[in-house]
């Protein structure tokens, strides 16, 4: 029910977030989520990335606290770590930057665009069990600031697309965004916004 949102995203949503982050509508929203306080030496320029992207894109950033204090707010890069639901933020971006597995594994149900900033990532899989090798994931990794800004200018949408729709049958992703009974953007006393408890 969590992820309802990302595929039945309420229709004044985005609307809504804009109006309180103070950010124009008509923008796209690259999402930068990062958990991880050791990714912080490794993004080193935030406006190179809204540079790769294109000037109709709008960086909310989403940071671990002790990242906060690296990252320069300007009108087109944004600090939303204290907004208090994260999907809510992925239901209205274009695109994802994250280092949080979890999160990169709900946003992938959206089909949109997605960057794994996998500083790290085998030292981790050697410790612990994971269900699968990081190599099996549909998004492009990234294990530098270089490699980043590669990959979000040289990147195929169909074959992404196409390799996400692939990891979606291998792991039975059935998301419908109909989790619950009252999913978000329906008609009803539970719905968004509605009186329901």
């Amino acid at each position: 029910p969590r992820n309802d949102i990302l595929l039945c995203t309420p229709p004044g949503l985005k609307r809504e977030l804009c109006g309180r982050c103070q950010i124009p509508e008509d923008k796209k929203i690259v999402l930068c989520a990062l958990a991880d306080k050791s990714t912080a030496p490794h993004i080193t320029d935030w406006q190179a990335i809204l540079d790769r992207l294109g000037s109709d894109y709008i960086m909310l950033a989403y940071l671990h606290p002790q990242m906060r204090s690296r990252l320069a707010g300007t009108e087109r890069i944004v600090d939303v770590s204290d907004y208090p639901d994260i999907q809510e933020l992925m239901a209205v971006s274009d695109v994802m930057i994250t280092d949080d597995t979890e999160s990169i594994l709900e946003f992938v149900v959206t089909g949109r665009l997605a960057y794994l900033f996998a500083v790290g990532a085998e030292p981790y899989q050697k410790k612990w069990d994971c269900y699968f090798e990081y190599t099996e994931l549909p998004f492009p990794m990234c294990a530098s600031m270089e490699e980043l800004l590669s990959q979000l200018g040289s990147t195929d949408v169909d074959e992404y697309q196409a390799g996400v729709k692939r990891f979606k049958e291998k792991v039975r992703v059935k998301e419908t965004g109909r989790g619950a009974p009252y999913a978000p953007g329906l008609v009803g006393p539970m719905a968004r916004g509605g009186s329901g408890g």
